[in-house]
């Protein structure tokens, strides 16, 4: 499996059709940590994909 680093617009992207979960199923993902943080403290666009994320780093 391939292994990409994310940055939040693929995140946010993915999030708005409900589809955040191709990430995982297409790629070995690495969400580096100002990544996430910046998702969790973004404005209303950025918090798309806050609880998918969330959700998704917490059953790593």
């Amino acid at each position: 499996m391939v292994k990409v680093v994310c940055n939040t617009s693929p995140i946010i992207a993915l999030s708005s059709i409900d589809k955040l979960n191709l990430l995982w199923e297409m790629f070995e993902t690495i969400i580096p940590e100002e990544v996430y943080r910046e998702v969790l403290s973004g404005n209303d666009t950025k918090t798309r994909g806050k609880d998918e994320l969330t959700i998704r780093i917490k059953h790593m």
